[in-house]
């Protein structure tokens, strides 16, 4: 278990065999699989996982489905997360840049509450690093610290516009994934044109909401 805040872990479960595959369709060494858990103080399952000591163990049911991708499908995504939203945007970074055939550019929103909840902070910075033609992240935080370095607010319409400015819209889609207020701000609560994407002029067919 590594710790990565005040109320979130990264924790590696070790698979029954080695050859067991986990579902998952991005890259992952063979025979474990990392879950970013956030505590809720209300939240039994994230609790209890947060109470696990080495060598418990953990049964999961689930059925994985989402977006399929497909390699350089567009020239560039913009992602926007917010909170813990940031932890499904953090698996597909990695299966992308992973990939040495894949050529697509990707700007990262992410909004969080304080420069703490800032999580894989030092992957995204090595990832912008390593690319600095195909990747950048910006940071809104609505509590800035006293000695931030982060951008005061939320994600915004003015924002996004400036991160869709980076190529022609007829190639790019924008990935959501965050709290519903979020969500629904920028994808309108019954209608896509009530929200901030739609007014943007993307359709229903070039954003998806994880």
């Amino acid at each position: 278990m590594e710790k990565l805040n005040h109320d979130s872990s990264r924790f590696r479960f070790s698979l029954p065999t080695e050859d067991l595959v986990s579902g998952l369709s991005l890259i992952y060494a063979p025979g474990y699989v990392d879950l970013v858990i956030k505590r809720y103080p209300r939240g039994q399952a994230s609790q209890h996982i947060h109470s696990l000591k080495p060598g418990g163990s953990l049964f999961v049911l689930a059925i994985l489905g989402g977006y399929k991708w497909k390699q350089n499908e567009f020239n560039h995504i913009v992602m926007i997360a917010g909170g813990a939203g940031i932890t499904l945007m953090a698996q597909l970074l990695k299966g992308i840049f992973s990939n040495p055939l894949e050529k697509i550019k990707v700007t990262l929103l992410f909004g969080i509450n304080t420069d703490e909840d800032a999580l894989f902070r030092s992957e995204f910075d090595e990832i912008a690093k390593t690319y600095p033609d195909r990747f950048s992240v910006g940071y809104t935080i609505t509590h800035l610290g006293l000695d931030s370095v982060f951008l005061k607010g939320r994600v915004t319409k003015e924002l996004i516009k400036d991160a869709l400015s980076k190529a022609s819209n007829v190639h790019e889609k924008v990935f959501v994934c965050g709290p519903s207020a979020m969500e629904a701000s920028l994808l309108g609560e019954r209608n896509v044109s009530q929200g901030i994407l739609g007014e943007l002029g993307f359709g229903k067919d070039q954003f998806y909401k994880c």
